[in-house]
This record gives C-alpha cells, sequence and structure tokens, in this order.
C-alpha cells in the first residue's frame, strides 16, 4: 500500500512539474511579445517610422531628384539650356504660372512653365527707365526675354526722346507700333527697319511691283509690319523665321505670291487679311498655331502633313487646306 501511495505522490509531483513549467514557459512568451511592442511600437507606427528614415532631405537627393533652376536651364542660346523653337511650341498650351515682375527699367510679366521649365520665357509688358540709350536684356530672373508686348506701345508715346536701342538675339515677337514714336525709329532709313532679328517695319513709300527676299537670321516679323504696302508684289522668308504677328501683311492687295519659311510655328490673327491677289499658299509640318491668319483672303492653303495634323493646327478648323502636299521651298 506504502508502495501505490508513493508512486501516486511521485506521479503527481511530475504533472504538477509540467504544470508548472508551462506555466512559467507561456509567462516568458507573453513577455517577450510586450518587449517587441514596446521596442517597435505598434505596426502602423514602424512603417512610418522606416518611412520618414529613408527619406533624403534636398540636400542629400542626387541631382537628377532636383527640381531644375532657372540659372540652369534658361540661358541666352541652344547651347546654354533653351531652344527657341522649344519656346515658341508652348502656344496654345497650358500649364504655366504667369509672375509679373518689375526691375529700374522694365516692367515684364515671366511664363514660367512648371512641366517645363525650358519653355519658360519673359514678355516685356513696359519701360520705366530714363535712358535715351536702352537695352532690352537678353534674359531676366535667368529666363529669355522673347517678346515685347502691345501694352509697351500704349505707353510709348512720352518716350520719344529714346535715340539707341540694342535688341537681343532672344527676340523674336514685336507687337504693332511699340517704337513708333521713339527717336530711334524716326531716324532709320526708309525701306525695312529691323529691330535685332525681328523685321519691324517697312519705313516710307514702296515702289510698284516690289519684291522682297528677307535675309537668313530673321526670326520674326512684327505685328503690322507690312500693313497697306498695296505694292508689295512677292516675299520670300527664311528657313530661320518661326513667328509672323498680327496683321503683318494687312492690306497687301498686290501680293500674289509667299515663299513661306519651312520652320514657320506661328501666324497670328489676320496676318494675311484682304491680301486678294494671293490665290495660293504653301505651309510646311512645322506650323502649330494659325488663328484667324487669313480672315478675307481666298487662297488655296495648301499643307505639307496629313489632314489629321493639319486638324491639329491651333485655328486650322476655320481654314479649308489641301493635305499632303509637297513642301516646294
Amino acid at each position: 500500500m506504502q508502495q501505490k501511495r508513493l508512486s501516486k505522490v511521485l506521479t503527481l509531483a511530475v504533472i504538477l512539474s509540467l504544470i508548472v513549467s508551462l506555466i512559467v514557459g507561456c509567462g516568458n512568451n507573453d513577455s517577450g511579445r510586450s518587449d517587441s511592442t514596446e521596442q517597435g511600437g505598434t505596426p502602423s507606427e514602424n512603417v512610418s517610422q522606416t518611412g520618414e528614415g529613408s527619406e533624403k532631405n534636398d540636400d542629400e537627393k542626387d541631382d537628377s531628384e532636383k527640381a531644375p533652376s532657372a540659372d540652369s536651364n534658361n540661358a541666352s542660346d541652344p547651347a546654354k539650356g533653351y531652344d527657341l523653337a522649344l519656346i515658341e511650341s508652348k502656344v496654345g498650351h497650358g500649364g504655366y504660372e504667369l509672375v509679373e515682375g518689375q526691375d529700374d527699367n522694365w516692367s515684364y510679366w515671366i511664363y514660367l512653365y512648371t512641366d517645363d521649365p525650358l519653355k519658360s520665357y519673359v514678355s516685356i509688358q513696359d519701360y520705366i527707365g530714363s535712358s535715351s540709350d536702352v537695352t532690352v536684356p537678353e534674359t531676366i530672373e535667368g529666363y529669355p526675354v522673347t517678346e515685347i508686348s502691345a501694352t509697351l506701345s500704349s505707353n510709348y508715346a512720352s518716350k520719344t526722346d529714346i535715340v539707341n536701342i540694342s535688341f537681343p538675339d532672344t527676340l523674336y515677337f514685336i507687337a504693332s507700333g511699340v517704337f513708333d514714336e521713339s527717336t530711334w525709329y524716326k531716324n532709320q532709313p526708309d525701306g525695312i527697319v529691323y529691330a535685332g532679328k525681328v523685321v519691324y517695319k517697312y519705313k516710307g513709300d514702296m515702289p510698284d511691283g516690289t519684291e522682297i527676299e528677307i535675309p537668313d537670321g530673321v526670326i520674326g516679323i512684327a505685328g503690322h509690319a507690312f500693313e497697306n504696302c498695296t505694292y508689295l508684289a512677292k516675299i520670300s522668308l527664311p528657313d530661320s523665321l518661326i513667328i509672323i504677328a498680327n496683321s503683318a501683311f494687312n492690306y497687301c492687295t498686290s501680293l500674289s505670291e509667299v515663299q513661306m519659311s519651312e520652320n514657320i510655328m506661328r501666324m497670328t490673327a489676320q496676318v494675311f487679311r484682304d491680301c486678294k491677289s494671293l490665290e495660293s499658299i504653301y505651309l510646311p509640318k512645322s506650323i502649330h498655331s494659325s488663328y484667324g491668319t487669313f480672315t478675307k483672303c481666298n487662297a488655296i492653303v495648301y499643307y505639307e502633313g496629313s489632314s489629321e495634323e493639319w486638324n491639329r493646327v491651333l485655328g486650322a478648323s476655320d481654314i479649308p487646306a489641301i493635305c499632303g502636299v509637297d513642301f516646294p521651298y
């Protein structure tokens, strides 16, 4: 009997020992989980901390990750980081921020293209300086000066004491009549007056049957440049030309032939208005904007590209064209 009792006691002791060890083991496991939570936080907190730790600050980012600066992306020529054709290609597209600015000589607008800084440019609004020798800057705030706006002409009448004006090679658009009241313009000889690389205006009387060849290197024709030149019969435009401003050939009633630039990109409103003698004109695939260009002009338009490409030209919906024609110039 004693042996049986001893056996039962031993069995109970073993069972109790097993129970105690299990309890202790479970306690240790709970403690491990608790320590892990306290050290690392919740899973969501861990993710957040990992994300913050993996981010680089601006100083640590690679150059390729940094936003391009104005100085590094907007210079005076393609070698310095911009291209006039690229800037001109922005016409009709959104995505820019208009920033107004002013310095000692100029008030201006910066068209700042956030999607592509290389398209950004400056449009001068007014000259507010007092010097008789004026230099239109090549860049303002690091962006190329490409335009002189029509608002300048409305404020320019009192600026007759401006004798000399220097124009940058970046300038390709000049609004109508901007410099007409200046001494600089009044001192120009009759004939074509150039403002840098822009045809500013034809000055004086034009002989009957005049044929004009614009020299290579000219990149723009200003607004109303040849307006009312009723004796202009033919004009040849160089492949360097990328823009013709509004009403440039307005009422050139004898104009019968235009040899267009192969790289023309924009023609604005009423460029060939009332050119009654112009029966046909050829346009290259480079053209992307032509609003109201042929108002009261019945010229047949021959277009180098396809009809689908023509329909993508801004303003082309108002102009019937014969498409898929070889550009002859």
